[in-house]
C-alpha cells in the first residue's frame, strides 16, 4: 500500500510539474502570439494611416486645383467685365457728344451704343456671380447710370 501511494504522491508530483511546465509554456505561446498579433496590428493600422493621409494629401490637392481653376475664371471675368464696361463707357461718351441732331453719324452711334451695351448685359448678367457682391453691385449702378445719361440724352435730342 505504501507503493501505491508513493506512485501516486509520485505521479500527482510528476503532474503537478507537468502542468506548470505546460502552463509557462503555453502562457509564454500565447504572450508570443499575442505580440505578433499585436505587431500586425500596429503594422496594418501604420498602413491604413499612411493610405489615409496620402487620400487627405490628394484631396488637398484636387481642391487647391479647382480653387485655382476658379481663381483663374474669377481673375478673366474681372478683366472681360472691365474691358466691356470700359468700352460701354466709351461709347456712352461718344453717343452724348454734342452734334447737330441732323448729323448722320449719331445714328451710327446711337447703334453702337446699343450693341454694346447689349453685349455688356449679356456678359455682365450670368458671370457677375465670380465678382464680390459689392463690386458687382458698384458695376451695376455704374452700367445703369451710363444707360440712364444715354436715354435722357436721346430725349434730350429728341425734342
Amino acid at each position: 500500500m505504501q507503493e501505491i501511494l508513493t506512485a501516486l504522491t509520485t505521479a500527482a508530483g510528476t503532474g503537478g510539474i507537468c502542468f506548470l511546465i505546460f502552463k509557462v509554456w503555453f502562457e509564454k505561446a500565447c504572450a508570443k502570439q499575442l505580440e505578433t498579433h499585436k505587431s500586425q496590428l500596429s503594422r496594418d493600422n501604420e498602413l491604413e494611416i499612411a493610405i489615409f493621409k496620402h487620400k487627405l494629401e490628394l484631396a488637398a490637392a484636387e481642391r487647391t486645383v479647382r480653387y485655382s481653376k476658379i481663381f483663374e475664371h474669377t481673375a478673366e471675368v474681372i478683366a472681360t467685365t472691365y474691358a466691356k464696361l470700359l468700352t460701354l463707357k466709351d461709347a456712352a461718351d461718344e453717343y452724348t457728344q454734342p452734334l447737330q441732331p441732323s448729323d448722320p453719324k449719331r445714328e451710327e452711334l446711337a447703334k453702337t451704343y446699343g450693341e454694346k451695351a447689349a453685349d455688356f448685359m449679356r456678359y455682365f448678367l450670368p458671370n457677375k456671380i465670380y465678382i464680390p457682391r459689392e463690386t458687382s453691385e458698384i458695376i451695376r449702378v455704374l452700367s445703369n447710370t451710363l444707360h440712364r445719361a444715354a436715354l435722357q440724352f436721346s430725349m434730350a435730342i429728341a425734342d
